[in-house]
């Protein structure tokens, strides 16, 4: 097997060779993302500590390149009550929050920077909103 084949050769291996072959090109893409994160990764790794004391966890499987940018976007939680949580904690962690998206959407991109630092996630409406609610008056203004 080649160690870059092109379609036509993926196509022409039996089925094992071709979900060897896209299991090989999916780690190298993910391998090259990475690469280019990585100075992202670094200043997420700097406030990663802050972020887990302030009630969440970043796993590394959540982390990815932002779609069409060059910035960190991290998959949120499927959960309004975890979504809340993780909105909440990164508010904490010091990190200010922009909607991105028009209000008509279901979940709501949000741009959180802190520094140079810049993470896209899309939350959850009802999420922001029981963010706010837990939040002390004067920060839930900031939060809706």
């Amino acid at each position: 097997m080649p160690k870059y084949p092109t379609r036509e050769q993926v196509d022409a291996m039996p089925l094992r060779q071709q979900a060897r072959a896209h299991a090989d090109a999916v780690y190298r893409d993910r391998l090259a993302q990475l690469k280019r994160l990585d100075r992202q990764l670094a200043l997420l790794e700097a406030e990663h500590a802050t972020i887990k004391a302030a009630g969440f966890n970043i796993h590394a499987s959540q982390v990815r390149r932002e779609f069409l940018g060059s910035g960190l976007e991290i998959e949120s939680s499927l959960y309004v009550d975890s979504q809340s949580r993780e909105y909440a904690a990164l508010l904490a962690a010091g990190f200010t929050a922009e909607r991105k998206s028009p209000e008509d959407t279901g979940s709501r991109a949000y741009i959180l920077k802190k520094g140079r630092l810049s993470i896209r996630m899309y939350f959850n409406p009802e999420a922001i909103a029981l963010a706010a609610k837990q939040q002390k008056p004067a920060t839930a203004e900031v939060l809706a």
